[in-house]
């Protein structure tokens, strides 16, 4: 019982530590978006779109988080662990297909925000609060990664 009780143990701290490395090895690429140029950190696993940009307390001003899927499918987000609003822009075949603006973070016990797609979408950009507006970026506009 003792020696399973350790196994166990050292599986748990095992998969935890696989699961922070997943995360942390974000891949940072350049991502055009309208007519803005910006840096992208890319989630293209399951584990770093779990993580996603929860637990961060900011974001840098022209940068994003841009997940990635294989293919296109109605998405489905949440503000769990989130500590700064965000602007959310779908795209589908490097095109803008929708736009979010000013989603809020839960305080003080709010239940967090679901944001439900209402197109399909291989990929989903999440920016700081404002970008889109800055950027007068509009649904149709492209939308197009280089990885280096």
């Amino acid at each position: 019982m003792k020696y399973f009780i350790i196994i166990l143990i050292l599986l748990i701290a095992g998969g935890v530590y696989y699961f922070q490395k997943q995360t942390q090895d974000l891949e940072v690429a350049d991502f055009q978006v309208g007519n803005k140029q910006i840096k992208v950190e890319i989630a293209d696993t399951i584990a770093k779109q779990a993580q996603g940009l929860s637990g961060r307390d900011s974001l840098c001003l022209d940068c994003g988080m841009l997940f990635t899927y294989q293919k296109p499918k109605f998405q489905r987000f949440t503000m769990q662990g989130m500590r700064f609003p965000l602007d959310m822009i779908f795209i589908e075949n490097g095109k803008i297909v929708e736009i979010r603006e000013g989603l809020r973070y839960p305080e003080n016990g709010e239940e967090p925000v679901i944001i439900q797609s209402s197109f399909e979408s291989d990929m989903v950009l999440e920016v700081n609060e404002g970008f889109v507006w800055r950027n007068r970026l509009q649904v149709g506009e492209s939308a197009v990664l280089t990885r280096n």
